[in-house]
């Protein structure tokens, strides 16, 4: 189930990136036996707090050049 994106442009796009993210999701679920939800929150919320942070950065590196 995991190595069907690597097989040609889809490796750097972002379906490569969100067949990943649901392969995983799948894997811990199984082997872990819990609930989806729970596996959802473990693998995809890092990486929404880490575009949650960049982007506010990115807004308040943007106000204070606006304020100079």
């Amino acid at each position: 189930m995991m190595a069907v994106p690597v097989c040609g442009f889809y490796l750097l796009s972002w379906i490569g990136v969100v067949w990943w993210m649901v392969s995983v999701i799948v894997m811990l679920m199984q082997v872990h036996k819990v609930s989806g939800f729970k596996t959802t929150m473990a693998v995809l919320l890092f990486p929404m707090i880490m575009l949650v942070l960049a982007v506010a950065s990115w807004f308040a590196f943007m106000f204070q050049l606006k304020q100079v």
